[in-house]
Parts: structure tokens; C-alpha cells; sequence
């Protein structure tokens, strides 16, 4: 066993050339330490060569070393990888470094064999370096190495002028420019923001300076060169949400045949039908029906049967899966389904007959729940109703109609509540905040109160709905997706109006909600079991169960099966919840913008939620936004005070007050 004790070797590490000193030795382990100091351990193997310059002690490596790398460069400098390659090419196809100094220098001395390694290693075209075998390559492969060089550097080449190009555009110093190239650039931003389609132009808008994401990167870009529609919608876009459909798509919802009466199918005993949404809603996906007789109410929950338009897979159900659930943003709604369908030949529409899940359950006058069926349904609305509309009918005493039906189903609604509190039921009475933009760019913003007698009827009777639909599936043993929330862990106080910091308490400690295939308690409804099937023209996942149901009430098989269930709901609830993000996004950009459009002076009242470095965090009572509050004097959580705007960035989120 050799004894390199005190010798100064090169060794490889991590395919690095490394100069040290041997400091000890154990077999064919050794210990060395190199010029900066570091300790290594290395196999006996792994050396390159032995110098015979050694140095006297560890104080002299570094100069030792210096001396060394100066020498092994100035011999790099003069070796031409071209002419070695030739000389060995076809002498060898494993060559062993000592032979390719020998035939180069004439020699193989320490110093020669490190430049020589060294240099090999910088030229992969040449050489291809395994350890301490140096493989000379075929003149094709060189060639090869050659090209495939060439188009690296024309790829980094490209990659340097487009980011160029970009960072011009941004920084207002590159014009609408026709040039062939530009224009280029141009429409692969257009594929990739419009279209979805990245032939690499996503990475360049990656490797842009700034906190930009790629798509908005690509917006602003467009934006700066006039690239986009006047109207369009930077949320929309940014966040790649297709608001049209396709040619396709269209032709195979034109193809749909409008539904005509079935005499297998349910209809409502009660000759007054009624429907209740926002005034601008066009996918009415439910309805109501009520009739009473001595000993009992007879309440009917009406839902779209969207299962009736669509064949599970076929293309449109395909498209409504991708989508996952109609958005809802201040200046677009996106739907989930073609609009003849969501819109016109599904949707409950007063005075039109459609096919409908029908869930009949027959209430005690107290509104005690006795008995409950589900079918398949066909019903003709007779009344289409305004929140504000039914408000006023609930007031109206003189029993006409439909205010007396409304004000039966109000006792059901409330009994229902009750019933539901009594069990843990969790209820949030945070207002509602409508934004809505019109044709001139206008921001409205309107405050809605949530926890009226017209809400609570629909939030209710849909709650039944779904519970029945989770107790069907228990029942006839049917592959279901429920909807469970396990209890908070501490008991908390429930308000019962609205107030910010009790309400962001609650929402501290509320579990979050998932899903299961087996039926399990939701503490925020409080019920045994839940799931959702009331809105299948807006959400996939709706008319995944309502698919479920109208199997079993057909006695087939259910077309989902129980992990083939979870996978699809899952998937769909993961695209849901990014659309609610930017239904929550979008809101909170338009609702900035209308403050942007508010005088300066305005006076806003807020509520102090919590003590930051430098201020507080407010509440805006009258929009529910939260903002910066720059003030050094004392406030207390919970009060409230009168502001003015400071600064607002609504592409940015931020929003900043000051006192009056």
C-alpha cells in the first residue's frame, strides 16, 4: 500500500479537480486538507495524480496551491482540444489520461495530467469525461455535440432578446411596433393569455424581473401595446377562465330538443308554484310549491333536472365538469353549461314546463317534519319572486295569494332553524356585498342583508332539500359524496348580528368542511348528514348527485361508483374552490375601484379589528373591506370611528385610511 502521508495530491470530488495536502492515512483511506482550509476524506481511487512539490506545512498550502493552478492554466492555454482529439480519435476509445498527455506533451508529469483533465472536462464536445476515462467521440457524435451546441446558444440568444423585448414593453420604452418579429412575440402572448397554449413563451415571462406571474406579466404586456378588448376584465383573463364556449359546444346545445310533458313524471298538487332569486338571475334551478290541509303542510322543493339535458361523458358533460360551477363576478357571469341549456331549457322559467327533482315533505302546521319522497318531476312556475318581493308578500295579512303560502313556508323555514340550532348549527349573519359593474365602467356596490324572512325561507327549504338527499342515499344505499364539519374544540359565542370581530373569532375556530363517502355530522348545519344536489345548472358536483338519484329512482345502476365518486368530486370541489377565489379576488378589485371613484373627502365609518405595527387593521362598515389605518393614538378593538381614504391600489389589494 502506497504511503502518500505528506503529499500534495488532486483528487476528484463531485467532478471538481481538488489540490490538498495528505495529513493522514489508513489504509486506502486518506485525510486531507486543502488551500482554504476544509478537511476531506478520500479513497485512494479517486486521486488524479501526485505532485512532487510538496509543501512544509499547512501554512504554505495556499501559496503552494496558487503557484500550482497558475501553472496548470498557462498549460490549459496552449493545448488545442481540436488538434488533441485528432491525434487520439481513433487510437483509443477509452484513453487513459497519462496516454493523452504522452501523445500531446510528449510527458505525463503531475502538472500535465491536471491541465489536460481540466481541459478535456471544458470541451463536451470533443470528449466525453467518466471518472478518470476520458472517451474521445466519433466525428458524427461531434457533430452532433456541435449542433445541438449551436442551438443551445440560438435558444439563449432568443431567450436574451425577448426578454429584452419584454422588459422594453414594461418599461413604457417599445412602441406598438408592426415589426415581423414583434408582431411574432405578439401572438404567442395573445395564444398563451387568450388560449392557453405555451410553446415555451411562458417560461421567458417566468424569468421577467418583478413579482409579475407569467399570465399577468403577458396582460400587462398586451395591455401597454393595445392589444386587448376595451371591455376586457383583467381578473378574467389573468386567471385563464374561458367565458366563452366553443363553435362545438354551441351546435351541440342547439342540437338539444326543448323537454315536452312526460305522463311518468310527478307534478305539484298545489296550483300556485313560485320561484325566488335576485331580479337578475337567469339559471333558476329551483322552485317551491306548498299546500295545506287540516292536519298537515305539504311543502314541494322543486330542482332543475339538469340530468334530463345532459348524457354523463358526452362533451358537454365533459366541458361543465372542466369548468366545475358558473362564476359569478362583478362585470361577467361565466356559466358552467351553454346558456340554452342553463339558461333557457333547464331553468325553471315562469310559465314554461319543465322536468324537475321533486322533493315532497309533509310537515305538522307547527312544522314538524313527518314524512318525506323524492321523484321525478315536471312543473310549469306559476310566480317568479324577488327577495324584496317576497319580504313585502310576508307582510301582506290579507291572505291572498301567494303571500299565504309564503308566510306557511315562513313557519316551516323557521321551525326548520330552530330545529337545526337546537342542534349546534353555526350561523353567520355577515351582510351580503353586491358589485356589480355596468357597460361605462361603473362600480355599484350594494350592502344586502342575508338574514331576512325571504332568505331564510330559500336557505332553509335548499338545507332540506339536501339533508333529504343525504338520507336517500342512506336509505337505498347509494354511492354518495357527504359533506361533513367536525365540531369546533371550544365553545364559542355566536352573534346575532353581525359584528367583525366576533365573526372573525367564530371563523378562527370553525373545522374545516370535507368530504366523505359515509355519512358524518356537519356542525355548521347541524345535521346527522348533508350533501348538495340543489343547484346542478352552477355546480358539477350537484349534478353528479342528482345523476345518482335519478338512477336509483330508475332502478339502474348509479353511472358513479364510490371511489370513481370521491375522484370526480374531488377534482371538481379542488376547481370549484379556485373559482370561488376569484369570484372573492374579483369582488375585492371592483369594490377598491368604486372607492377609487369616491371624492377623497368621503367619510367612511369603520370598525378597529386588531393593533399592527404603526396602526390597525379597520373594517370599511359599509363594504365590509378591510384596509391600513395609519394612526398613533389610541384605539380599542371593536370601536368605531370615521376615516378617509389615504391611498388605494386596487390592481395591488392594498387599501389605506387616516383619521378625519
Amino acid at each position: 500500500m502506497p504511503d502518500f502521508s505528506g503529499k500534495l495530491v488532486a483528487f476528484l470530488q463531485n467532478g471538481d479537480l481538488v489540490l490538498a495536502l495528505v495529513t493522514s492515512q489508513s489504509g486506502s483511506k486518506l485525510q486531507v486538507t486543502d488551500a482554504n482550509g476544509r478537511q476531506h476524506r478520500v479513497h485512494d481511487k479517486h486521486l488524479l495524480t501526485i505532485f512532487d512539490k510538496t509543501p512544509a506545512d499547512l501554512g504554505s498550502l495556499s501559496g503552494v496551491v496558487a503557484d500550482l493552478n497558475h501553472r496548470i492554466r498557462e498549460l490549459q492555454d496552449n493545448i488545442d482540444t481540436d488538434l488533441l482529439w485528432e491525434f487520439v480519435r481513433d487510437e483509443c476509445d477509452d484513453c487513459k489520461l497519462t496516454l493523452l498527455c504522452n501523445n500531446y506533451f510528449g510527458e505525463a508529469l503531475p502538472l500535465h495530467q491536471a491541465a489536460m483533465y481540466l481541459t478535456v472536462c471544458e470541451d463536451p464536445i470533443h470528449f466525453k469525461v467518466k471518472g478518470q476515462i476520458i472517451q474521445p467521440r466519433s466525428p458524427t457524435q461531434v457533430a452532433e455535440q456541435q449542433l445541438a451546441q449551436q442551438r443551445q446558444q440560438e435558444r439563449r440568444q432568443e431567450r436574451d432578446q425577448v426578454l429584452d423585448w419584454m422588459r422594453g414593453v414594461l418599461n413604457g420604452k417599445q412602441g406598438n411596433s408592426e415589426e415581423p418579429d414583434d408582431l411574432q412575440l405578439i401572438r404567442r402572448l395573445e395564444e398563451f393569455l387568450f388560449r392557453q397554449h405555451d410553446d415555451g413563451i411562458g417560461r421567458f415571462l417566468a424569468q421577467l424581473d418583478g413579482d409579475l406571474p407569467p399570465r399577468e406579466a403577458a396582460f400587462e404586456i398586451l395591455s401597454r401595446l393595445d392589444r386587448l378588448p376595451e371591455d376586457a376584465n383583467p381578473l378574467l383573463i389573468i386567471s385563464g377562465i374561458e367565458q366563452e364556449f366553443t363553435p362545438e359546444l354551441l351546435a351541440a346545445a342547439e342540437a338539444i330538443a326543448p323537454y315536452t310533458s312526460d305522463p311518468f313524471r310527478s307534478t305539484p298538487n298545489a296550483t300556485v308554484t313560485f320561484s325566488i332569486d335576485d331580479d337578475e338571475t337567469r339559471e333558476v334551478d329551483d322552485a317551491l310549491s306548498v299546500e295545506t290541509d287540516a292536519e298537515y303542510v305539504h311543502v314541494g322543493i322543486h330542482i332543475a333536472d339538469a340530468a334530463y339535458f345532459l348524457q354523463k361523458d358526452d362533451q358537454l358533460d365533459r366541458e361543465a365538469r372542466r369548468r366545475s360551477a358558473t362564476i359569478y363576478l362583478p362585470t361577467d357571469t361565466v356559466t358552467m353549461l351553454p346558456e340554452r341549456i342553463s339558461c333557457n331549457l333547464a331553468s325553471l322559467h315562469a310559465g314554461e314546463l319543465r322536468p324537475c327533482v321533486s322533493y315532497r315533505a309533509t310537515f305538522t302546521h307547527s312544522g314538524e317534519l313527518r314524512d318525506w319522497s323524492i321523484s321525478r318531476g315536471e312543473i310549469s312556475v306559476t310566480h317568479r319572486l324577488s327577495y324584496d318581493r317576497v319580504d313585502a308578500l310576508l307582510l301582506d295579512k290579507r291572505g291572498e295569494e301567494p303571500a299565504s303560502q309564503l308566510q306557511q313556508l315562513l313557519v316551516i323555514a323557521n321551525a326548520l332553524f330552530k330545529q337545526r340550532r337546537k342542534n349546534g348549527a353555526i350561523t353567520i349573519a355577515r351582510p351580503d356585498i353586491k358589485v356589480r359593474v355596468d357597460a361605462d365602467g361603473v362600480v355599484h356596490v350594494k350592502k344586502l342583508a342575508v338574514d331576512t324572512p325571504s332568505h331564510r325561507v330559500v336557505s332553509e327549504l335548499m338545507i332540506l332539500a339536501n339533508r333529504l338527499t343525504a338520507e336517500f342515499g342512506i336509505r337505498e344505499e347509494l354511492p354518495m359524496i357527504y359533506r361533513a364539519q367536525d365540531p369546533p374544540d371550544v365553545t364559542i359565542e355566536i352573534p346575532d348580528e353581525y359584528e367583525p370581530i366576533a365573526t372573525e373569532n367564530l371563523f378562527r375556530h370553525l373545522k374545516r368542511g370535507r368530504l366523505s363517502v359515509h355519512p358524518q355530522f356537519h356542525a355548521g348545519l347541524g345535521l346527522n348528514a348533508y350533501t348538495q344536489a340543489s343547484s346542478p345548472l352552477r355546480r358539477f358536483t350537484d349534478l353528479v348527485l342528482q345523476r345518482q338519484i335519478a338512477s336509483c329512482l330508475a332502478e339502474q345502476r348509479p353511472p358513479y361508483q364510490g371511489d370513481q365518486l370521491l375522484a370526480v368530486l374531488g377534482a371538481v370541489e379542488a376547481a370549484e374552490q379556485e373559482n370561488r377565489a376569484y369570484e372573492r379576488q374579483s369582488t375585492q378589485f371592483y369594490l377598491l375601484r368604486h372607492i377609487e371613484q369616491l371624492p377623497r373627502t368621503a367619510r367612511h365609518p369603520v370598525t378597529i379589528i386588531r393593533v399592527v405595527p404603526g396602526g390597525y387593521t379597520v373594517e370599511l362598515d359599509d363594504y365590509l373591506v378591510r384596509a391600513r389605518l395609519w394612526d398613533n393614538r389610541k384605539h380599542t378593538p371593536g370601536n368605531r370611528i370615521e376615516v378617509k381614504v389615504h391611498d388605494v391600489d386596487a390592481r395591488g389589494g392594498n387599501l389605506v385610511v387616516k383619521p378625519l
